[in-house]
């Protein structure tokens, strides 16, 4: 398989899945997410968290630290590569 592009949602979704499992399930912020993906802009991750809703990957997500997965499960092995 091909490298991920980084605004591909699946890379977002990796690194909150990540990120929670490092952080003893702590959300990232928006600018978190950003950083870790090196998206610049605030608002594409946003479009991305939202695209992430509507497919039902995340939950809910809104406010600050407050993305909510299907599972709430944070476990490493899960993240696909």
């Amino acid at each position: 398989m091909g490298r991920k592009r980084k605004h591909d949602p699946d890379v977002v979704l990796n690194f909150i899945k990540r990120y929670k499992a490092e952080n003893t399930g702590r959300s990232p912020s928006v600018r978190e997410i950003g950083d870790g993906c090196g998206i610049s802009s605030v608002s594409v991750v946003r479009n991305i968290l939202t695209h992430l809703r509507h497919i039902g990957k995340v939950v809910s997500w809104g406010g600050q630290r407050n993305i909510v997965l299907p599972s709430e499960r944070w476990f490493v092995e899960d993240i696909v590569e």
